[in-house]
């Protein structure tokens, strides 16, 4: 792929203070105004203009192929993640990939500084480990994406910038309330990239990432979700609180609010529209990744 040159960015205020950027080009094309940032963050950054708003380095692409081909080395494994799995971190518009090197910009990060491949590369390598185990899986990416990117030969800042970003998405237990540990504006914006599908389209994407999560964890009885998970959501959200950064309070805030008001009624539509089937649910899945696909 050829490296590009580096992308401008345009500031949108949204009010005496309140600013937010989006690049220039997409700007000139869709305007400076809220309408504009909601439309940004539901591209397909993997194909928009094709891929300008990546991070143009061979490393980045290095990278997302390792990351790929270390998700697929156990299928067994890989086929009981239904939740984190390639659609999860790879999807081109709700990935965290995707996610949180679009909130980068808006936040103010040009495509060509050192810290938005950092985002990019720890969205990438944040989940891997999963593959291996998914209790503290944190560490086990943390410690195969050190060995991968120094092969490569990233120096120390940015592997640690990486480092430092994937165990912000590290879910830590204190009398059974999950909280996250983030330092950095960029543990920060991978944070809230990583739990953005609450606040990302409607309630029953909402509802449908959540069943996926609950399989995962082994919970096979659909009946006791529309209860019991439920409820296990709303908690883990109420007790996990707010975005850590203000674009992610300010593109995913309301409508998580709204959709955590919904989680039961769409929790209901799908399970009844699956007919209680672990089967049926999987063809549901699999056509609500098509559909989000074209949004």
């Amino acid at each position: 792929m050829p490296i590009k040159s580096g992308l401008q960015l345009t500031s949108v205020r949204l009010d005496k203070d309140t600013y937010y950027f989006l690049p220039s080009d997409f700007a000139l094309e869709h305007g400076r105004d809220e309408a504009a940032l909601r439309k940004f963050i539901k591209i397909n950054i993997f194909d928009y203009k094709d891929g300008a708003y990546l991070p143009q380095t061979i490393g980045f692409w290095n990278i997302l192929n390792f990351a790929k081909q270390y998700l697929q080395s156990d299928q067994e494994k890989l086929s009981k993640l239904y939740f984190h799995n390639l659609n999860h971190t790879f999807h081109p518009v709700r990935g965290v990939i995707a996610v949180a090197l679009k909130m980068a910009i808006i936040d103010g990060t040009p495509p060509d500084q050192d810290n938005y491949e950092c985002i990019g590369l720890a969205a990438a390598l944040h989940d891997i480990g999963n593959i291996v185990q998914r209790m503290r899986h944190e560490k086990i990416s943390v410690d195969t994406a050190k060995e991968k990117l120094r092969e490569l030969e990233y120096d120390s800042k940015l592997i640690d910038c990486i480092e430092n970003c994937i165990y912000s998405t590290a879910i830590e237990y204190n009398d059974d309330v999950p909280s996250r540990v983030v330092g950095s504006r960029d543990a920060k914006l991978l944070s809230d990239a990583d739990l953005s599908n609450p606040g990302f389209f409607d309630a029953r994407y909402f509802a449908m990432e959540s069943i996926k999560l609950w399989l995962e964890l082994g919970n096979f009885d659909l009946e006791a979700y529309a209860t019991e998970g439920v409820k296990f959501t709303r908690q883990f959200f109420e007790d996990i609180g707010d975005y850590h950064t203000s674009v992610g309070r300010f593109l995913f805030g309301e409508q998580r609010r709204n959709n955590m008001k919904n989680l039961e009624a769409a929790t209901l539509a799908i399970l009844q529209e699956a007919d209680y089937s672990m089967e049926q649910l999987k063809r549901l899945i699999e056509l609500e990744d098509e559909r989000l696909l074209n949004i």
